[in-house]
């Protein structure tokens, strides 16, 4: 997981909300689900950050809803 991690927040430097939203909301669901199912670190730190990328990722979505 780590290296998927590292992978999407390279992604992310690149791959704008503004620029690229669906793309960039994919990616912050990606991320999401790496850190739901990381092993290294502490479960409550990994939770907390796969609770914003997955908001990140509705958010980017309500965007290109409307």
């Amino acid at each position: 997981m780590e290296i998927a991690i590292a992978g999407y927040e390279i992604v992310l430097t690149v791959t704008t909300r503004d620029a690229f939203p669906q793309d960039w909301a994919s990616t912050q669901n990606n991320l999401g689900s790496a850190y739901l199912y990381r092993i290294k670190g502490e479960k409550a730190q990994n939770l907390e950050l796969a609770i914003i990328a997955f908001q990140n990722a509705i958010s980017g979505v309500v965007v290109l809803s409307l």
